[in-house]
């Protein structure tokens, strides 16, 4: 008996926390008001980017993944909810210029990069405040990999770990390359 109360009181949390999520998130988009949630690591699996798909849905804008993994899993996800009309952006040169009404942000796009050279009135989604030291470059572009990976290092950042794997591919050798950068 104890167990089944536990196990609704856990699921209704989590259902109440997703929706106060997306209402603070639709109020700022509602609002045309640029607005990042601060999260933190340990907020997994809360909803976040379920969230990012039916606003962007619903008010038809483009979200800003940081890596191409997780543009390839909110493309699934839009599959699995039949949702087609979602447009992924990826944070690099091809989109400096380019003006959007509205953005919605998925955590673990660089803060700088957003500040600096995305032209858009109102950018609204998750920014993780642990990733303020820690840089993720995940590239499918050997050549493009290496220059990210240098310039952050001119920025004062050292190489923490490093990877090549496998992206929908079972036999293409180093499909993307990662690394995870820190600065002390």
């Amino acid at each position: 008996m104890y167990l089944k109360l536990s196990n609704l009181l856990e699921s209704l949390a989590f259902r109440f926390k997703q929706k106060s999520l997306y209402f603070e998130l639709k109020h700022y988009l509602k609002n045309n008001e640029s607005y990042l949630k601060k999260t933190h690591y340990w907020e997994r699996a809360i909803g976040k980017t379920y969230i990012l798909v039916k606003l962007a849905h619903k008010f038809k804008c483009p979200i800003i993944v940081p890596s191409q993994t997780t543009g390839l899993h909110i493309l699934c996800m839009c599959r699995d909810l039949n949702i087609n009309n979602i447009q992924i952006i990826y944070p690099n040169e091809s989109i400096r210029g380019k003006k959007y009404d509205k953005i919605l942000c998925e955590e673990g796009v660089d803060i700088e990069f957003i500040n600096r050279k995305l032209k858009c009135k109102c950018v609204v989604g998750f920014v993780n405040v642990d990733d303020m030291n820690i840089k993720v470059v995940d590239e499918s572009k050997p050549d493009v990999f290496e220059e990210k990976v240098n310039e952050l290092l001119k920025m004062g950042y050292k190489i923490s770990s490093t990877s090549c794997g496998f992206v929908n591919s079972a036999y293409d050798f180093c499909s993307v390359y990662q690394a995870i950068l820190i600065k002390e």
